[in-house]
């Protein structure tokens, strides 16, 4: 039999974790393992081997138990030709898939082994979006720009009554250990009131999650009296859910969404609430229309989180709130504060995983 893996990580003492997963980039086979399970003199066939981004994977065969490669080497792969050198190229070198939809259920087997182990971490993080006056100090929270054409240093536009000029953002993080893998992301969010002037766009890890603007994201045609606008859209992407079934998400992205138009009583006679995976039944979401006091909550399956955390590289998950605002001064870009908490699930591929001798 063979026994594949797709990631690797070496330790201190010089050998590599492998802990079985998915996709196949290379293979071994069983009979490399010794007694005592461990792996000798382990040979990977590529010409580029720090494109490999390898470590973490199990090899079921042993029980449940992770493997340790003692020697790991790296050999350049030629391609095999029959009869005399007839001059051409070599092939080029194996280059890894790209990105495609993120599968949280690639990861289960390890997490559970994590926790099995004891090795499983949770944290817990309170989020608190301020009130935007009280954060930025200015009763004027908008910066607009010199004019309704022209774009300040903070790329906002000027004044303009109805159009989405300028935006006031605000970033808030949790941040797990260097080589962390999430294994679960949940949100609790009690009921609150807010207020808040002009359209919002609340994001994780780049991917909007909440908008009162669904016509900005997917990029409608909107009437509104005599005045048709075609608005640009934000760029699309997917994430999988624990179903395997695609959900569409947008990129947020401000220089897509500034100079948009809008209006209050337009908006307020329709409904462009926007909440991530609603649709799919895996979300639910309620907030007050724009300028108008209401009660505020959301609440997102675990499932959808995941697969958005797993878009992060470094560790680092981002929640954005943007607000927007077109001309009034004392009132766009504002909302009152509102707080959720966090939980958060993951495990360290270093520590915690008992090595043989």
């Amino acid at each position: 039999a063979v026994v594949s893996f797709t990631e690797t990580l070496p330790l201190e003492d010089g050998s590599v974790l492998v802990q079985s997963a998915g996709q196949t980039l290379v293979s071994f086979e069983e009979d490399l393992l010794l007694d005592d399970g461990t792996i000798t003199n382990l040979v990977l066939p590529t010409k580029h081997p720090e494109s490999l981004t390898f470590v973490d994977v199990l090899d079921h065969d042993l029980s449940g138990n992770i493997a340790l490669i003692e020697s790991l080497s790296f050999v350049d792969v030629v391609a095999e030709t029959s009869g005399d050198d007839d001059g051409e190229e070599e092939p080029p070198p194996y280059e890894p898939p790209g990105p495609g939809p993120i599968d949280p259920g690639m990861i289960i087997a390890n997490c559970e082994m994590a926790e099995a182990n004891g090795a499983l971490i949770t944290d817990n993080v309170d989020i608190t979006f301020d009130d935007t006056k009280q954060e930025s100090g200015r009763n004027k929270v908008c910066e607009f720009g010199p004019s309704p054409e022209v774009a300040n240093e903070l790329g906002n536009l000027g004044k303009k009554n109805m159009y989405q000029q300028a935006r006031y953002e605000q970033d808030r993080t949790v941040e797990l250990p260097a080589g962390a893998v999430l294994c679960d992301l949940t949100l609790q969010m009690d009921k609150q009131r807010l207020k808040y002037d002009d359209m919002f766009y609340m994001s994780l890890n780049g991917q909007v999650i909440a908008s009162n603007a669904d016509y900005v994201l997917r990029g409608d045609t909107t009437t509104d009296g005599d005045r048709v606008t075609q608005h640009p859209g934000l760029q699309t992407s997917s994430i999988v859910n624990g179903a395997q079934s695609l959900i569409p998400t947008y990129v947020y992205d401000w220089s897509k969404i500034r100079g948009g138009y809008f209006n209050d009583s337009w908006l307020k006679a329709r409904d462009t609430d926007y909440c991530l995976g609603e649709e799919q039944g895996l979300a639910s979401c309620q907030w007050p229309k724009t300028d108008t006091d209401g009660d505020f909550e959301f609440t997102y399956d675990p499932t959808i989180l995941k697969a958005l955390g797993s878009l992060s590289t470094n560790g680092v998950h981002t929640f954005k709130y943007a607000i927007t605002g077109d001309d009034d001064e004392k009132k766009d870009c504002y909302h009152q504060e509102f707080t959720f908490a966090v939980e958060v699930k993951y495990y360290v591929p270093s520590q915690g995983v008992a090595q043989t001798n």
